[in-house]
């Protein structure tokens, strides 16, 4: 008698198990968060903020800097042509270069005409003799 009622009791169990999997099952089950994302537009304010105040490669004068007809500009460039001044602001703005992500860039270049874009392609970025910055779109984007 004990063996027929685990065989019952194991029918009535497995019987259960079938009637509610399909309620189990149909539960839909909350989708995986997408991988993180940089956040791009608070990048590109950083950058822009920063490299905003360095002079253009033609006018490397500071804003506020001395004329260049000054005596004591020229005794500088005189006695100190043998060093690189590095200003400030490109310092700052290459700090602020070298934390952008690359994905942030890819997705701001793949925005430009096709013409202007090489998909799957290395960027580099000169600011004064400051520092170069590479960034790399691997061309995943811009299908």
């Amino acid at each position: 008698m004990t063996m027929e009622r685990s065989l019952l009791i194991r029918a009535v169990a497995a019987s259960i198990l079938l009637a509610i999997a399909p309620i189990i099952l149909s539960v839909p089950v909350p989708p995986s968060p997408p991988p993180p994302q940089p956040l791009c537009l608070s990048q590109y304010a950083l950058v822009n903020q920063a490299c905003s105040v360095v002079p253009s490669a033609n006018n490397r004068t500071r804003p506020n800097a001395p004329e260049p007809d000054d005596p004591l500009m020229q005794y500088n460039r005189e006695h100190h042509h043998h060093r690189r001044h590095r200003l400030p602001e490109a310092e700052e703005c290459c700090k602020w270069l070298k934390e952008m992500d690359d994905l942030c860039v890819c997705e701001l270049l793949v925005r430009l005409p096709p013409f202007m874009r090489r998909i799957g392609h290395a960027y580099t970025v000169t600011v004064l003799d400051s520092c170069n910055v590479t960034y790399v779109c691997d061309g995943q984007l811009g299908n």
